[in-house]
This record gives structure tokens, C-alpha cells and sequence, in this order.
């Protein structure tokens, strides 16, 4: 089932060494003939969470994404897709289970048909995607989600840059609560994040847990106008290097 959906749906993926970070971006928006393919990938639970789905489209998304995630691991850990079992933690972040969840750690983002997959050997990793929705009240969220200062500085913004500002704080902000494996238990005003475009780490301060701010980094990640991304990851990563579609941090 690995060799068989990979080509044209997911990208070479390159070796994945300890201390290193490898995301993957996923295009979702696939034919009906390779979601038919993919389905043999999961497990019966993830394909009775699939059949749930009212939408065509969001279980079309869901299979996708997971039958993604399932083949990236799978390439990595050497083992079959559907035979992989994964667990939840206090505060909801999805692991691995069993001999592999010791060395590997995981997160899955997607939001309309792009998703993105960091697997991390030896860190701690969260990450998020969100593509720019026009519908979406960024001024009453930007209340709730951003911090004083973050507020401060999405007021400098010109009316037009706004949005994409807000889309940036918040990826970066979720990609954080991931990682930390903290969730909403962390409140997103409790810290800080650059909201500006060209930054190598753009965790700023920390209250609620001050010494995360030496252990994170929180990287943005470039996917294209009309969405904005972010990966954080346990102590200090560099990119090394990007291929279409794969980044890789150590």
C-alpha cells in the first residue's frame, strides 16, 4: 500500500537524523479513485471517523490527511501504515504508541486542502497551517487570541495587511500550545509572538511558563500567499535545507 498511493501524492522524503525536524506539506484536494486507494491505509477507527463525515469534501480532507500521516511514518519507522497505533495526551496532542513513542514525536495540521506533517526524532514538535479565511472576523478574534502587545502591533498594520498578520500570529501561537503539549491550558495571551513577516524565531516572551522561552523555537514557514503557517520545536533549529513541498530543521 506504500509504494502503491506515495507517487503523486506525497513528495520524496529525505532521511530523517536524531535532533532533526522534517514537515511535509500535503495537497488534499485528491481525485476520488486515490481516497478509494488510501482508505485500506487506516485503521477501522479512523475510517468509521471518515464515514462520519457529512461533507464529501471534510472527509475527503480527513481520509487524506491521516492516510498521509500514516505513510510518512510509515516511511520512517519501516512498518505498515495501518498497523500504526496512536495514543492521546493530558491535554488532547496525538503521539505515537507503543516501542516508537520514546524516539518520535508527531503533529498534523490541515485547513482546507493543505496540510502539513512534522515528525521530529528526539523533540518536542508542534505545527500549524491556516489558510486566510475572508469570512472570518479577525478584529473580534484578534480580542481573544492575541496578546496586549500582540494587539498593539496588529494595530500598526495598514488595513490591507491585517489579515495576514492576524493569520501569522495565530499559526504561530498554535504551533507553541502544540508543541508544549499544553493545549488551551496554556492561554494564547500568556505570551508572545512576532506578528512581522521576515523572522528567524518569532517567540518573543513567555508568562506563563518564562523558561519556555529558552527551550522553543518558533519558525514560520513559507507556504504561498493566502495562507500562513508555523513550526515550533523544542530548543534551537535552523533550517537545513528546503525541497519542493519538505523542509528539514535540526
Amino acid at each position: 500500500p506504500l509504494r502503491a498511493a506515495q507517487p503523486g501524492f506525497l513528495p520524496r522524503l529525505p532521511v530523517l537524523g536524531r535532533n532533526q525536524v522534517v514537515v511535509v506539506e500535503v495537497d488534499l484536494d485528491i481525485p476520488e479513485r486515490l481516497s478509494r486507494a488510501l482508505l485500506p491505509i487506516l485503521d477501522e477507527a479512523d475510517r468509521a471517523r471518515a464515514a462520519r463525515f457529512v461533507f464529501p469534501d471534510h472527509r475527503r480532507r480527513y481520509l487524506a490527511s491521516h492516510a498521509a500521516l500514516r505513510l510518512v511514518l510509515a516511511h520512517y519507522l519501516d512498518e505498515e501504515p495501518r498497523l500504526l497505533k496512536f495514543e492521546r495526551g493530558t491535554h488532547g496532542k496525538t503521539r505515537l504508541a507503543g516501542s516508537w513513542a520514546a524516539d518520535y514525536e508527531i503533529n498534523l495540521s490541515h485547513s482546507a486542502d493543505r496540510a502539513l506533517i512534522a515528525v521530529a526524532r528526539s523533540r518536542e514538535v508542534g505545527i500549524d497551517i491556516e489558510v486566510h479565511r475572508p469570512d472570518l472576523d479577525v478584529y473580534s478574534l484578534a480580542q481573544y487570541v492575541l496578546s496586549p502587545a500582540e494587539r498593539h502591533a496588529f494595530a500598526a498594520f495598514s488595513t490591507a495587511d491585517r489579515r495576514a498578520a492576524f493569520f501569522r500570529a495565530w499559526t504561530r501561537k498554535e504551533s507553541f500550545v502544540k508543541a508544549t503539549g499544553e493545549g488551551l491550558a496554556c492561554p494564547l495571551h500568556s505570551f508572545d509572538v512576532s506578528l512581522e513577516e521576515d523572522v528567524d524565531s518569532a517567540l518573543l516572551r513567555c508568562r506563563h511558563t518564562p523558561a519556555a522561552f529558552e527551550r522553543w523555537t518558533t519558525i514560520p514557514l513559507e507556504v504561498g500567499r493566502g495562507a500562513a503557517a508555523a513550526l515550533t520545536v523544542r530548543e534551537p533549529a535552523r533550517l537545513l535545507a528546503r525541497v519542493p513541498s519538505v523542509w528539514t530543521f535540526a
